[in-house]
């Protein structure tokens, strides 16, 4: 859904979320790469995965995101 590689910040690495999803801080590196998913939709719905790769391993999470209505901006 986003990626942070070599210094830069990759959001419209998954299509169906280009443009919804971003780092609450400009540089991950620093500690906090705790994101923000807007405009969620039903089809948003499914498991996703956390992955932080810092010598000399990988972290890894999932977590299941369940999104029960649609915002319907007017």
């Amino acid at each position: 859904v986003i990626l942070y590689s070599g210094d830069r910040v990759y959001e419209d690495y998954y299509e169906p979320m280009k443009g919804r999803v971003h780092f609450n801080t400009p540089d991950p590196k620093s500690g906090d790469a705790s994101i923000n998913l807007t405009g969620l939709k039903s089809t948003d719905s499914g498991t996703y995965q956390c992955k932080v790769k810092k010598a000399p391993g990988i972290g890894s999470r999932k977590m299941q995101l369940i999104v029960m209505g649609e915002w319907i901006d007017h």
